[in-house]
């Protein structure tokens, strides 16, 4: 239970706003659908993170107190950048070309919650600019089916093709539950023997071993403060590769690019002086990652919330977490 601390005083409403209620009382239900259930019976005023639950009755009954939310969040597929076929970026970028993101997707939420992504940025994050070159008719930055037939090209143009492809992930891992059978099925079509798929109790000591006895990887991050070197610099600068002392290591593919990393210097040295040119940096750093096939990013998922009829002021803060301090209550 949370009390008012009656010393308070808001000093800055954007980095700590004064709360409205008197007293929050925080109730830990582990099972998503006892939450909602304690909502509809009006034993709460909030559930917090709904969305693996069957949200097509919600919809439909409480579509005024559901509440759908952007996370900064994306999940993704990473390449051994270190070990063929994907030290080819041709390889890397016919793979892009050939996965089925919406099902993915599917796997992952389904429509409303999850949405196809091409680039390691969230939606509505510092540095993000819509940007989707691997998919059927680029045009608008989305993501509009795969591309066949360009992923084969490529296949062949890097000379990998019939090369058994290593999947590793952690055991019972639900994005690589997702992600299993739409790269399975790319794979295959391009010209790539089945894929080995392994759901490994050592994954982490695996994915960060110098020898580097894998290909592709599964992955889902959700970024702890807004600000884009939780995943460009997190996770793909060089400096964060350290085949020596692997328990260091974020980038575990490796992948490194010496303009990519300019470019998270240029913007992280602007970001307190100059956020808007900033920001046009993270995107060309973000861009730049798409283009080289760092990733293959597959989805970015939303969280849902089901609030009371009493309840309203339901609000967020910079890094897209409800803050439940300022909720109206009647």
């Amino acid at each position: 239970m949370l009390v008012r601390n009656k010393r308070f005083r808001e000093w800055s409403r954007a980095a700590q706003p004064e709360g409205y209620p008197d007293r929050i009382d925080i109730r830990m239900a582990d099972n998503p659908r006892h939450r909602v259930q304690a909502v509809r019976r009006g034993d709460a005023d909030l559930a917090l993170e709904i969305g693996s639950v069957n949200l097509a009755p919600l919809r439909v009954q409480f579509a005024s107190q559901l509440r759908l939310d952007t996370q900064p969040d994306t999940s993704f597929l990473s390449f051994n950048i270190r070990r063929p076929p994907f030290s080819n970026v041709l390889a890397r970028r016919a793979v892009n070309l050939a996965i089925d993101r919406s099902a993915a997707a599917r796997g992952l939420g389904g429509p409303g919650l999850s949405t196809p992504t091409c680039q390691v940025l969230p939606p509505n994050f510092p540095g993000y600019q819509a940007y989707c070159p691997w998919t059927r008719t680029p045009q608008d930055g989305r993501w509009h089916g795969t591309d066949l037939s360009r992923a084969r090209a490529l296949v062949r143009a890097s000379g990998t093709a019939g090369t058994t492809v290593d999947f590793i992930s952690p055991s019972n891992d639900p994005i690589a539950a997702a992600a299993a059978g739409p790269l399975v099925n790319a794979l295959r079509e391009i010209g790539y023997r089945p894929p080995v798929i392994s759901g490994d109790a050592q994954f982490r000591r695996r994915l960060a071993d110098p020898h580097g006895q894998w290909n592709i990887s599964d992955g889902d991050w959700t970024a702890d403060y807004p600000s884009p070197i939780e995943f460009l610099e997190y996770f793909l600068s060089c400096a964060n590769y350290h085949p020596d002392y692997p328990t260091r290591t974020t980038n575990g593919g490796g992948y490194c690019n010496a303009t990519f990393d300019r470019l998270v210097r240029q913007a992280e040295t602007l970001q307190l002086t100059d956020p808007a040119a900033a920001q046009s940096i993270w995107a060309r750093a973000d861009h730049l990652a798409a283009d080289q096939a760092a990733w293959v990013p597959l989805a970015n998922t939303r969280d849902a919330e089901l609030i009371s009829r009493r309840a309203s002021h339901f609000t967020l803060d910079a890094n897209g977490l409800p803050q439940i301090d300022q909720l109206w209550v009647r």
